[in-house]
């Protein structure tokens, strides 16, 4: 195998995870858009000059097109080491720091920059989009949520309440709007709000698996305490009182549970 063939090669096994991407490899893309015949005869008929030339792009794209593409992400890479540098609670412990950041940021743009020119790695402005995108949704769940708790608080229906993808992190303002509803709610509805929480260990029920289990609704008590995850850790007085409850049905539940 000649030189050249042998560095074709290494491109392609280089720039091979990059190269997955259109945005790329912008010289294969004009070449292959402008200059590749889109009729079989006059494909077949160029392939003597096409080949030499796509094997050009390839090598421009993964030696120098591409590589110029992520020079500034990989630079914003090295720059994250200065980042947030905690001077006022930490200054010379900090200033300790200093030369080991001196000395690593020209080691992490070379690394970065060698793994951003071969593999397809998220630009810093992809991530920042993602990172807008997820908070944006994440705003967006917790009013949609916020406001059908506080709407059942209110005594309106939990219409397409139990497909509501909740937040993330839950929030004082949504546990505040959850014991509302809650308190504010019939047997029914208490039930979906329980189920709803215990279903997607949010923290009404993560924080007290036992919740509804001492609900006034014989029937709730019994949907709860059939559902009951095994190892959940319920309190003896609480098991004493399901076991001698008013209701037969959820008596025999426990007992049943616990012998």
């Amino acid at each position: 195998m000649t030189r050249a063939a042998l560095l074709v090669v290494l491109a392609l096994l280089l720039g091979g995870c990059a190269w997955s991407n259109r945005a790329n490899r912008p010289v294969w893309n004009a070449f292959e858009a402008h200059l590749v015949p889109d009729s079989s005869g006059a494909f077949y008929a160029t392939l003597p000059l096409t080949v030499p030339a796509g094997l050009l792009s390839i090598l421009l794209d993964t030696f120098i097109v591409h590589p110029a593409q992520v020079a500034d992400d990989a630079w914003d890479d090295a720059a994250e080491l200065w980042d947030d540098i905690p001077w006022a609670e930490h200054y010379y412990t900090q200033l300790a720091t200093l030369p080991f950041r001196a000395a690593a940021t020209p080691l992490v743009f070379v690394g970065m920059f060698l793994g951003r020119s071969a593999f397809d790695l998220p630009s810093h402005g992809a991530q920042a989009e993602a990172a807008a995108t997820r908070e944006r949704l994440e705003e967006e769940r917790t009013s949609t949520l916020l406001a059908v708790l506080q709407a059942a608080a209110g005594g309106n229906e939990l219409a397409a309440f139990d497909d509501l993808v909740p937040p993330r992190t839950w929030t004082p303002e949504l546990q505040a709007a959850f014991d509302a509803a809650l308190h504010a709610g019939d047997a029914a509805m208490r039930l979906r709000l329980i189920t709803y929480a215990r279903d997607r260990h949010l923290p009404p029920w993560s924080t007290d698996p036992t919740l509804g289990l001492r609900d006034p609704d014989a029937v709730v008590r019994y949907e709860l305490l059939s559902t009951l995850p095994v190892g959940v850790d319920v309190p003896a007085d609480l098991i004493d009182a399901l076991r001698d409850d008013p209701d037969s049905v959820v008596r025999w539940e426990a007992r049943h549970r616990w012998p």
